[in-house]
């Protein structure tokens, strides 16, 4: 078997089979860039897939982030709404209703704020996100991680997505947080390009990856360390 899949789970893309309409949701912390991977996952299931999508922010505390998404929703041609509440996000679900898929860009801020945090799960209760993929930087120190993890894991993350991993030489994070979360990755953000700069999460992208930044023996020696 490959060496990686000692260490990582992987759960590749969005299911593109599924009769039922899908509700992906990103969480996580600010500064991950959590927008420009909506509009990566947005431009392939639109253009790549031939999906119908529907974005919706529900960052109100950055409308920055609902201008930067609306730009990307003009130049790939979706609908996009901004909701400022609970209820608005449900209005905007139920707009769309006739969409094959649905991706919700959420609020970015520090998880440490217990206000956003209860904040989040009222948008969440009326959202019902069927795939919630916690977004990280491939950057974040693991200690970070473990906390940002412990932070959102009550929002039932589903499935773990890094970014940032053209920024990072070291890929030890990656590793150990999949491997201690238990999160199976989805997708990999390599770059700012969208939506060139995505890749669907395979156990053999993984392994040229950490082979590349030559982190999978080191990793491997320290699987039955703890925390």
């Amino acid at each position: 078997p490959n060496p990686a899949s000692q260490v990582i789970q992987v759960s590749g893309g969005v299911d593109f089979n599924v009769e039922e309409q899908q509700v992906i949701a990103l969480v996580g912390p600010t500064g991950v860039g959590k927008t420009t991977t909506v509009a990566k996952l947005a431009a392939v299931f639109s253009v790549l897939n031939y999906k119908t999508v529907g974005l919706i922010s529900i960052d109100a505390y950055r409308i920055a982030a609902y201008d930067q998404l609306k730009t990307y929703a003009e130049i790939i041609g979706l609908p996009v709404e901004l909701a400022l509440s609970p209820q608005g996000a449900r209005d905007a679900i139920d707009k769309f209703a006739d969409q094959d898929i649905i991706i919700v860009d959420s609020v970015g801020r520090s998880p440490n704020h217990q206000i956003h945090m209860a904040e989040l799960h009222g948008y969440m209760q009326v959202i019902r996100p069927t795939e919630v993929h916690l977004t990280v930087s491939a950057s974040v120190k693991f200690e970070d991680l473990v906390r940002i993890v412990d932070r959102y894991k009550t929002l039932d993350v589903s499935r773990i997505i890094f970014t940032k991993l053209d920024e990072t030489v070291a890929l030890d994070t990656v590793v150990n947080g999949a491997y201690y979360t238990k999160y199976p990755i989805s997708y990999l953000g390599v770059g700012q390009t969208v939506p060139d700069d995505l890749e669907v999460a395979d156990i053999e992208k993984m392994s040229n990856f950490l082979l590349a930044k030559q982190d999978l023996d080191k990793v491997l020696e320290r699987l039955n360390e703890p925390i």
